[in-house]
């Protein structure tokens, strides 16, 4: 620490006489360095090229535009003639009528041969059924055994792109009517279970602002009259158990 300004003071002098230090502050610019101006001139050659190399777009004579050309200008001119003799007679058509579009592809679009989902779940499933069943053949396994269980955590006929499928629910209920059979009158019974979630999303609020007031005025209404009618009135609200197909449903769906 005593020593301190000495040592300084002598690396003062040092850096004095060899012309490491200027005495006056640098006042240029950052960018106006050597290393700077070069990457800024490599930039621009860049640039330039790349300019040069994509050339002006209208004055492409490729055969996708010649073809262009070529196939959709003979309908421009149709069109034309025809709005013109629509012109003509006043009844037809006017001149503020605007002309039907055509959607024409501007450049031709080669579709990429890219694999279905479902064709790279059915490869993945073919591959390690060849790997286990080489590898059961091998260690002399029962082949019975290793037939009897799924290669995949779900049944391929259930499974859709190697996840559960999913479905809406009126997708159903042309398989569940088919078997129940529909009685012509409504049985006669004490109890009535109804469905909590169902019976909510049949009764729209009306005038109530707050969810007291639709419970009151809305929903209570509609289970008393049910109490009156049956001796025993149960509601059931579903409730997403982590192993319920609900409940892997409900996880795929966005947050925010």
């Amino acid at each position: 620490m005593i020593a301190g300004p000495e040592v300084s003071h002598l690396v003062a002098q040092y850096e004095a006489a060899c012309g490491t230090k200027e005495g006056t502050e640098h006042t240029s610019h950052h960018e106006e360095t050597e290393r700077a101006q070069r990457v800024f001139f490599e930039n621009v050659e860049k640039l330039s090229q790349a300019m040069k190399d994509i050339s002006n777009p209208f004055q492409e004579e490729s055969r996708d535009l010649l073809s262009l050309i070529g196939t959709h200008l003979e309908k421009g001119k149709v069109l034309f003639q025809e709005f013109m003799k629509g012109l003509e007679g006043e009844e037809e058509s006017t001149f503020y009528e605007p002309i039907k579009k055509n959607r024409v592809d501007f450049f031709r679009q080669v579709p990429a041969s890219v694999d279905s989902s479902k064709q790279k779940v059915l490869k993945e499933d073919c591959q390690l059924f060849s790997k286990l069943f080489i590898s059961c053949q091998s260690r002399e396994c029962d082949l019975k055994e290793f037939f009897r269980h799924e290669n995949q955590s779900h049944p391929a006929a259930l499974s859709d792109g190697g996840k559960l499928h999913t479905c809406q629910k009126s997708h159903l209920t042309t398989i569940l009517e088919s078997q129940v059979t529909t009685p012509e009158a409504e049985p006669d019974a004490d109890t009535i279970i109804i469905d909590g979630a169902a019976l909510v999303n049949s009764l729209p609020p009306r005038s109530s602002k707050t969810f007291e007031e639709y419970a009151m005025l809305d929903v209570l209404p509609t289970i008393q009259a049910y109490s009156t009618k049956y001796k025993r009135t149960d509601i059931v609200f579903d409730v997403y158990w982590p192993s319920s197909l609900k409940a892997e449903t409900r996880s795929k769906r966005g947050r925010g």
